[in-house]
């Protein structure tokens, strides 16, 4: 009996069903979820689809770009790249004469799929990015389970 219960415990790992990806709509108006399956379907309906194994990095990336719109210290490099697992962002600093604005967008790589989440825009004020940025990370903190399971 023992030995039954020892078998079904390492399999309970390998027969659980757990879902691996994050949508999120691009527009930021509906509520985010979790699927076991990303299809076209959902990009259609407006969605971006992220993986679930990201969405530590996407959180601690998004909260550094988030300083980039109070920081008041003009950086030398225009680019900005960072990758991490299916997820990168991309975006590039644009210099005026009272500071720098953003142009940067997420951009997801599942399998086949692909999709790109604008995260700032150098034509909106900073102040105005950085609410957009702030609500991205409340969308992928508040996924059911998002960050647990």
């Amino acid at each position: 009996m023992k030995l039954l219960y020892l078998i079904l415990l390492f399999l309970l790992p390998i027969i659980s069903f757990s879902q691996k990806y994050i949508l999120i709509d691009k527009e930021l108006q509906k509520t985010s979820f979790l699927a076991d399956t990303a299809t076209l379907k959902e990009l259609n309906a407006g969605y971006i689809v992220f993986a679930k194994n990201d969405v530590d990095s996407i959180l601690l990336n998004l909260k550094i770009i988030k300083t980039y719109f109070t920081s008041k210290e003009r950086k030398r490099n225009r680019k900005i790249l960072i990758k991490f697992g299916q997820t990168a962002i991309i975006g590039e600093r644009q210099h005026y004469s009272y500071g720098e604005r953003f142009d940067i967008n997420m951009y997801s790589f599942i399998g086949d799929l692909s999709g790109k989440l604008i995260l700032s825009n150098s034509r909106l004020s900073n102040l105005m990015n950085q609410k957009r940025v702030e609500k991205i990370i409340r969308l992928f903190s508040s996924t059911p389970r998002a960050l647990n399971s």
